[in-house]
């Protein structure tokens, strides 16, 4: 069986990640980044970062079109 290859998150991954979070959506941030969307959840969780709550609420709104 092979092994997953691990993409460690890079200082300048992780500055990308915090700049973006807030205003942009997960799937949009792992596509620049190159990375699962995830990833970036798992990370952005483990960083302590939140999308602010009228984001979230503009994101539920286009989901449910």
């Amino acid at each position: 069986m092979a092994r997953k290859k691990v993409n460690w998150w890079s200082a300048e991954d992780m500055r990308t990640l915090k700049r973006l979070y807030p205003k942009t959506t997960n799937a949009d941030i792992a596509h620049q980044l190159g990375r699962s969307a995830t990833s970036v959840q798992s990370k952005a969780h483990s960083l302590g970062l939140r999308k602010p709550e009228q984001f979230r609420k503009t994101i539920r709104k286009t989901r449910k079109v």
